[in-house]
């Protein structure tokens, strides 16, 4: 009888120990999973609150541009007095490209000998772009003579590219893509030393803003220029919203080009607006994989996109300007409709004066954004327009018709002179 309680006793001690380590496994699992949940959660709000900083600054930019794009539009006499940007920007239509190579020549700008930093030969080679990457990292900067004439050969070697860069992996099985760069040069370098630097057997893709934020943007956009011209079945490059001038004025890279370059600095800065505006807009990797800056809609259009006239984008903030076909097949600028565009905006400026309207209560006011007051505002001064431009088209017409029956009745009454026997 001992010896069995003894064995029950066994029993039961092994099944309440079977029972606790049972209930610690699931205790255990549970505080595990809570854990990855929250650290899932925490994660995803890192990520969201990110997002909104990273774009909060550029909405509150584009809603700032549009509301004092309206004001210059209402509120200025002329289109004359519109353009805030510095005269560095100012875009002349009727410059050719050969004009504006000339505008860009380096060939009168000489290097004194008391220069240190690297030296460049073109078409350049790997040795020279490898030497380039190594001088900035020792903090050195590249003369102005060089950048002017890596920019030139840059430009010339973008308008020969398509809308969308089309490439497979064939032959190098892999291919990296690279996000922003943001002027953030130890960021590209740790990239080259964790994968390698370009080359036939390591192709990137660099999709878009490189530069804007960080202070080594110019050097960025060199070393990526410089693997183009080298590489150029191996490197590419996409459009980000960044290759911008009006978004540069604001976040950075103007200020930064000015500093480091101040005597060619305007220059440089004008052909890089001329490069922006070439960049390719899109890559596609095996017919399966899409790579663009900004991502897509339910109504991208791929066909539509290969299609555009990229150049003509100068900046997303100011669309190009319409265009129109001229009798010799030209297509040239719709100057009528400009001045038309001013006058009924003149119009409108002077009824918005004339004839204020209430936005509404506090609380709708609170809820709104700048682009809805412009909206309604623009909107209100339309109808006002609308209305007197039909006033006036039925006082012309019944002064036309007036003067009708005056001349009907005039050439009656001689006809009548004419004849007084009738």
């Amino acid at each position: 009888m001992g010896c069995g309680v003894t064995k029950s006793d066994q029993f039961h001690k092994q099944s309440r120990k079977a029972v606790t380590t049972l209930r610690a496994a699931v205790l255990i699992q549970r505080w595990y999973r809570q854990y990855v949940a929250r650290t899932e959660t925490r994660r995803r709000y890192t990520w969201h609150i990110f997002q909104s900083i990273e774009y909060s600054g550029e909405q509150a930019q584009i809603k700032l541009y549009n509301f004092l794009g309206y004001l210059m539009d209402n509120f200025t006499p002329s289109s004359n007095e519109r353009n805030l940007i510095s005269h560095i920007f100012r875009e002349n239509e009727v410059c050719r490209d050969a004009e504006w190579e000339r505008y860009f020549c380096y060939k009168n700008i000489e290097v004194p000998e008391i220069y240190s930093g690297p030296h460049l030969t073109f078409p350049l080679t790997v040795e020279q772009t490898v030497g380039l990457v190594e001088a900035f990292r020792n903090k050195k900067q590249l003369h102005s003579r060089y950048v002017l004439q890596l920019l030139l050969e840059t430009w010339k070697q973008l308008r020969m590219l398509p809308n969308i860069n089309r490439i497979s992996t064939c032959q190098s099985k892999e291919i990296t893509i690279c996000g922003d760069l943001h002027g953030q040069l130890e960021d590209l370098l740790l990239i080259f030393y964790k994968n390698g630097m370009p080359c036939l057997e390591k192709p990137y893709v660099f999709n878009g803003d490189f530069v804007d934020r960080g202070k080594d943007s110019i050097e960025i956009l060199i070393i990526l220029f410089s693997f183009l011209l080298v590489y150029p079945s191996d490197v590419y490059l996409n459009r980000g919203n960044h290759e911008d001038h009006i978004v540069n004025l604001r976040y950075g890279f103007t200020k930064e080009v000015l500093t480091k370059y101040k005597m060619h600095g305007k220059r440089i800065l004008k052909l890089l607006q001329k490069i922006f505006s070439w960049l390719p807009l899109a890559t596609v990797i095996d017919q399966k994989v899409l790579v663009l800056h900004g991502g897509i809609s339910d109504v991208t259009d791929l066909s539509i996109l290969a299609r555009l006239d990229r150049h003509n984008y100068v900046s997303a903030l100011r669309p190009p300007k319409k265009r129109h076909k001229s009798s010799a097949g030209m297509s040239i600028d719709s100057e009528m409709d400009e001045d038309i565009s001013a006058a009924n905006k003149l119009c409108q400026r002077r009824i918005s004066l004339a004839y204020p309207k209430a936005f509404g209560e506090r609380e709708s006011f609170q809820n709104r954004s700048l682009q809805d007051f412009s909206d309604r505002i623009k909107g209100n001064a339309v109808d006002e327009l609308e209305s007197r431009m039909r006033k006036q088209s039925i006082y012309n017409s019944g002064t036309i018709s007036s003067e009708k029956n005056i001349t009907a009745s005039v050439s009656s009454d001689s006809i009548n002179s004419d004849n007084p026997n009738d």
